[in-house]
C-alpha cells in the first residue's frame, strides 16, 4: 500500500505532463471567414465575367502581364483580379462602384467602361462572387476582416 501511494503523485505528474505536451502539440485555430457566395451565384459571375470583362481582365481573372508596368498615359493594362493584385486592397463597395461607373486616368481618360447601363445589381454581385472565388483563401481571409474592420461607406 505504501508503495501505491508514493507512486500516485507520479503518476499525477505523468497524467499532466502529458496533457500539457497534448495541448502545447495542437496548432493554435483561428476561425476564418467563410465565402458565402452560392454555387448559382459563381456560375452566373462565371458566364457574365467571360462575356463581359474577360477581354481585358482575362477568362481567369489573370489581368493583362503589363499591368503594373507604366505606359505613360499610352495605354492601360487591366489588372488581374484574381486576389494576384490590388483588388483585395479595395471595399466591396469601391469594387461596386468601380464595376458600375468604370475607371478614369488622373487626367480624365477613361480605361474600363461604366457597366451601371448593362449589369444590375445582382449582376455585379455575381461577377465579384465569381473572381472572389479564385482568389488564394488567405487573400480572402484578409479582406474580409479588412471588411469588418472598415465602417460602411454611404
Amino acid at each position: 500500500i505504501a508503495i501505491i501511494v508514493a507512486a500516485m503523485p507520479l503518476a499525477a505528474c505523468k497524467r499532466q505532463e502529458s496533457q500539457q505536451s497534448v495541448t502545447s502539440a495542437a496548432p493554435s485555430v483561428v476561425p476564418t471567414p467563410t465565402r458565402s457566395f452560392s454555387p448559382d451565384s459563381v456560375a452566373r459571375g462565371g458566364a457574365l465575367f467571360q462575356q463581359d470583362c474577360a477581354q481585358c481582365h482575362g477568362p481567369q481573372a489573370q489581368g493583362h502581364p503589363d499591368w503594373r508596368t507604366p505606359s505613360h498615359g499610352l495605354f492601360t493594362a487591366a489588372p488581374p483580379l484574381n486576389g494576384t493584385g490590388n483588388d483585395w486592397k479595395r471595399s466591396r463597395q469601391q469594387l461596386i462602384d468601380t464595376i458600375k461607373n468604370g475607371a478614369r486616368l488622373s487626367d480624365g481618360t477613361p480605361v474600363m467602361p461604366a457597366w451601371k447601363d448593362r449589369l444590375n445589381d445582382g449582376q455585379i454581385a455575381d461577377i465579384m462572387a465569381w473572381f472572389q472565388s479564385l482568389w488564394p483563401p488567405e487573400v480572402y481571409d484578409k479582406w474580409s476582416r479588412q471588411q469588418a474592420e472598415k465602417p460602411p461607406q454611404g
